[in-house]
């Protein structure tokens, strides 16, 4: 269940110049900053393509959707939001700026507005997957873990092989009180042991230890062994709470927020178990 921002990014990179092309090459030039992770410099070359004269509806929008993105990923968020709302404007029949402004508002702390945007963007495409994952999560932030559930169920429906999928609709079952060790246990022979999370849901099966779940989440890229490392912590301190043990889970929950202070500012785009975390942390007393 890994992040993905705006989904039509591949379009800007394919999509071929016309003639008078300054728009599209501007709006290239900032994807190319973006993939370096200067978003400074991304949101300045796509505020000089929408500036520029030649980009049609279509690629405005898309423009506007990456701007937006990179805004929002830089901690900007009222103005995040604009460039949404503008973009909505320029095409209300278009899920995608929904989702992305939804994605904010959950930054922002606005959880209800977040689900607002979800379900305006399900409304337009109603298997809008993207947007679906992130009313489940607004959803699990206010702790409203039935109809988190619900949305995960659903999600685990369609990927059934996405072991994050199966592990968060697992927990959400587990904190609105439901039992669905029969069906968690069922559903877990599709998924693959050995690539994470499968260590995270063979350790709610009983068939690991805590540390066999951090030493699995320890592999990899120095990202992708903080990120794993995160929803590692998420993982054991969601399995605690759920035996009754808040002590751990306390612990496992501000062990991920210190751990993975890095994604303070911008963890719905990075780090759905550091907003998590933080809001379990709020309901403990």
């Amino acid at each position: 269940m890994r992040r993905s921002c705006w989904l039509l990014l591949l379009l800007l990179v394919t999509a071929p110049l016309a003639a008078r092309a300054d728009g599209f090459a501007l709006a290239k030039q900032g994807f190319q900053a973006q993939k370096q992770g200067q978003w400074d410099e991304a949101i300045r070359f796509y505020g000089a393509a929408l500036e520029s004269s030649d980009l049609d509806d279509k690629g405005r929008l898309l423009v506007m959707g990456l701007r937006g993105n990179a805004l929002g990923i830089r901690g900007r968020y009222d103005e995040a939001v604009q460039a949404f709302d503008a973009a909505i404007r320029l095409d209300p029949s278009s899920p995608l700026p929904y989702v992305g402004r939804g994605m904010v508002h959950l930054q922002m702390g606005a959880a209800d507005l977040a689900i607002a945007d979800d379900e305006a963007a399900m409304k337009i495409a109603p298997e809008d997957r993207f947007a679906q994952a992130n009313r489940a999560l607004a959803r699990f932030y206010l702790g409203r873990f039935d109809a988190a559930a619900e949305d995960y169920a659903s999600l685990h429906a369609h990927d059934p092989a996405d072991a994050g999928f199966l592990l968060w609709l697992h927990i959400a079952r587990g904190r609105a009180g439901a039992d669905d060790a029969a069906a968690f246990r069922q559903d877990a022979a599709a998924i693959d042991p050995a690539r994470w999370p499968g260590p995270a849901v063979a350790y709610f099966l009983g068939q690991g230890t805590a540390e066999e779940v951090t030493a699995a989440a320890d592999q990899g890229s120095k990202a992708e062994r903080l990120q794993q490392g995160c929803e590692a912590g998420f993982y054991l301190g969601e399995a605690a709470l759920l035996k009754g043990d808040r002590s751990t889970a306390e612990a496992e929950f501000r062990k991920v927020l210190t751990d993975c202070d890095l994604y303070r500012g911008n963890y719905v785009y990075f780090s759905r178990p550091y907003g998590a975390a933080a809001a379990e942390l709020k309901r403990l007393p």
